[in-house]
């Protein structure tokens, strides 16, 4: 037999360079209530030059939930989600992916078992709430600053919202003082005013991440341990 090592270089150099290695992970646990519900939501942000891929689990006995959403030049390109929800009565399967100048969306709810698909024009960038999170954490914030997008919310309807940045603040957590902004996110319609909103804290340093959020049936915030793990307080 003749060995050819430059060839066997060749193959490993090819491998590697197609493996789908992401250059940065990210993992943030947040604990708080959901309709009164206690859960834990965990955030996994992974990066690697134009892509990004962001995944969020809520694994208790009575809400299950898995979305995995994928952006592309922080648009949306693709998205799955899965969720078995007893507190609010909520089971379905989900899906959006981009195709030229289109959104292709499909839709079961799992416990009828009836199933529905749309198409969505690309013109409108439709975003996750997942989506949002992750893109909130590169923007240029400054107080007074309105960030407005176009959220996607099962099974095909698309709202515009726009987070309000309120205030440079300090958010006490865990015997700790972090410098934050607290920004508003509310619905960008003219009955919007007179919903409810959402309050987010999140970090004055970029990336921006997210501490609290309290507002629309659910209130969280970021766990000890996520702080320390991503040197965000001192250990």
């Amino acid at each position: 037999m003749i060995h050819q090592p430059w060839l066997f270089k060749l193959i490993l150099t090819v491998l590697v360079c197609t493996l789908p290695v992401f250059a940065e992970k990210s993992t943030y646990a947040y604990i708080g209530t959901h309709n009164n519900y206690p859960i834990t939501v965990t955030y996994i942000f992974e990066e690697k030059g134009s892509e990004s891929h962001i995944s969020a689990i809520i694994d208790t006995e009575k809400i299950t939930e898995k979305n995995k959403t994928i952006l592309k030049n922080n648009s949306l390109w693709w998205m799955k989600q899965h969720s078995e929800n007893d507190v609010d009565g909520e089971y379905f399967f989900w899906t959006i992916q981009k195709e030229n100048a289109a959104y292709n969306v499909t839709y079961k709810n799992t416990q009828y078992n009836e199933s529905f698909n749309a198409k969505l024009p690309t013109y409108r960038n439709p975003m996750t709430l997942q989506g949002l999170v992750y893109t909130l954490r590169h923007q240029e914030i400054t107080v007074g600053n309105v960030v407005k997008a176009n959220l996607i919310t099962p099974w095909k309807t698309i709202l515009p919202i726009r987070f309000v940045v309120d205030k440079k603040t300090h958010l006490n957590v865990y015997n700790s003082r972090i410098p934050a902004y607290k920004i508003h996110f509310e619905i960008d319609l003219f009955f919007g005013q007179f919903l409810p909103k959402s309050n987010l804290w999140v970090t004055e340093k970029k990336p921006h991440v997210l501490l609290k959020q309290s507002g629309l049936n659910k209130k969280y915030i970021i766990s000890e341990d996520s702080l320390k793990l991503n040197n965000l307080i001192q250990i």
